[in-house]
């Protein structure tokens, strides 16, 4: 595990966004399929973005109340290939 926290450290939610940029950064690649506005998702995408990472997303179902991240991202800082 890998992580800028003590190992006994409870997992808080402000700690989350440390987290996703660990994993933003680990990675070569991030690919969102799905999440709701404030999971997470978004910062992590924007934070491989911001290191220069590939971001590569899917659309999710368009259904009312549906966690599809991806369509809502797809038009806001992400292109087509």
């Amino acid at each position: 595990m890998i992580s800028p926290f003590k190992p006994d450290e409870k997992p808080l939610g402000k700690n989350f966004l440390a987290r996703n940029k660990i994993i933003a950064g680990l990675s070569l690649a991030v690919l969102v399929i799905e999440g709701r506005r404030r999971s997470g998702t978004l910062s992590t995408a924007a934070a491989a973005i911001n290191m220069n990472k590939e971001v590569f997303v899917t659309s999710g179902s368009p259904a009312p109340g549906s966690p599809a991240m991806g369509n809502r991202m797809r038009g806001s800082f992400m292109t087509e290939p």
